[in-house]
């Protein structure tokens, strides 16, 4: 299998945006994002899942940690699909919301060592 390059956000959400358009014929519901932000939840069971069985709390059911670790990589995909996937459909620019989350996390950890802005 040939792994594609993304190089974008952009084109990540078209990707994701177009495949998603296919839901309906499979005889799901036609997605929006509403639906990707609810499937959010589910997606981070699955982590919590996934972790637990690396670090043996939960049955590994026969996987290797190699293969623990695939699927973490899978669902972290996921969810970053879906999160572009709902900010596309909202109309969202996810680059300026990054931006700010940025900004507060620093002013946040500028503020507990006492460092002025």
């Amino acid at each position: 299998m040939t792994e594609p390059k993304w190089n974008s956000l952009e084109e990540i959400s078209k990707a994701m945006v177009g495949n998603m358009r296919h839901y309906e014929v499979t005889g799901t519901k036609a997605w929006d994002a509403r639906m990707a932000l609810r499937d959010l939840a589910y997606q981070a069971g699955g982590l919590l899942k996934l972790d637990m069985q690396l670090n043996g709390e939960r049955h590994r059911q026969g996987q290797s940690e190699e293969e623990i670790l695939q699927n973490i990589e899978m669902e972290l995909a996921e969810v970053m699909a879906l999160s572009l996937f709902a900010a596309s459909k909202l109309g969202l620019d996810v680059k300026a919301g990054f931006q700010k989350m940025l900004d507060i996390d620093k002013a946040k950890i500028a503020g507990r060592l006492g460092i002025p802005d």
